[in-house]
């Protein structure tokens, strides 16, 4: 699936998802496509850009390696 973008020099193109987020990371996009219209890259978070430690409440259940007998 190919993703229309807007440079910042305002020149369209069509990018693959994976060179979407390194164009995004270079900040060299100024607004992509989605299904529901264009966003803005200053207003979309990329993916994976920043890793935060979760502090909350572990919800998960908890495996153990351990089995009743």
């Amino acid at each position: 699936m190919m993703i229309r973008v807007k440079y910042t020099d305002n020149s369209y193109d069509m990018v693959c998802p994976e060179l979407l987020d390194h164009l995004l990371e270079l900040g060299s996009v100024a607004e992509f496509q989605r299904r529901d219209g264009w966003v803005t890259s200053s207003s979309y978070a990329v993916r994976g850009s920043e890793k935060k430690d979760y502090f909350g409440v572990e919800r998960r259940e908890k495996h153990s390696l351990e089995y009743d007998m």
